[in-house]
């Protein structure tokens, strides 16, 4: 562990790397979604870098906050797609990706 002046800075460097760290997998996202009849959304794809990816299942949907990041709420999506599970948020305004 630094000491004086040095540990300052490792502090901050600390935090700005958990900073980093939260803000580099968790974003807001353009999702295309179905309407049901019965009013219930369902995500069917997803852009990611600038490439559409599809989503293959919504394996479970239920009303949630976010598991890594605070302040995010709404309908949680259980999703798949590329052989990867992930959840998405719907706000009921935004989409809202936690890898």
């Amino acid at each position: 562990m630094p000491f004086g002046h040095e540990q300052k800075e490792w502090a901050e460097r600390k935090e700005h790397d958990i900073y980093e760290q939260k803000t580099q997998f968790n974003e807001f996202i353009t999702v295309k979604a179905m309407m049901r009849k019965d009013g219930n959304v369902i995500p069917t794809t997803f852009t990611w870098e600038d490439q559409e990816i599809k989503i293959e299942k919504v394996l479970k949907v239920q009303q949630g906050s976010s598991l890594k990041e605070t302040g995010i709420a709404g309908t949680r999506f259980l999703c798949q797609a590329m052989n990867r599970r992930f959840y998405l948020y719907y706000t009921g305004r935004q989409w809202y990706i936690d890898l």
